[in-house]
């Protein structure tokens, strides 16, 4: 029974102010869409496996010089990943 008379009292709300219930609608569409989004591409980048058999095994081989560790960890990040099958 709250809830009709809550929905009632919005929709009066809304009559009495309609660009200030808009916007605050608005506002809250725009929240949650981008909430939305945001925990989407953390969790097909963070937590979903990888896409391929055996990902566990899979390591990136880089190549170190002497003399030239910052330089060595630089080219390790930008590296592409390779796959070893055994």
């Amino acid at each position: 029974m709250t809830l009709l008379l809550d929905a009632r009292y919005a929709v009066r709300l809304f009559r009495r102010g309609p660009a200030f219930a808009s916007v605050a609608v608005l506002t809250m569409a725009l929240g949650i869409g981008a909430a939305t989004t945001l925990f989407s591409v953390a969790y097909g980048v963070l937590t979903k496996p990888l896409p391929w058999p055996d990902a566990g095994r899979v390591m990136r081989v880089t190549e170190m010089r002497k003399g030239q560790q910052g330089s060595a960890r630089r080219a390790a990040a930008v590296d592409p990943v390779v796959v070893l099958k055994g």
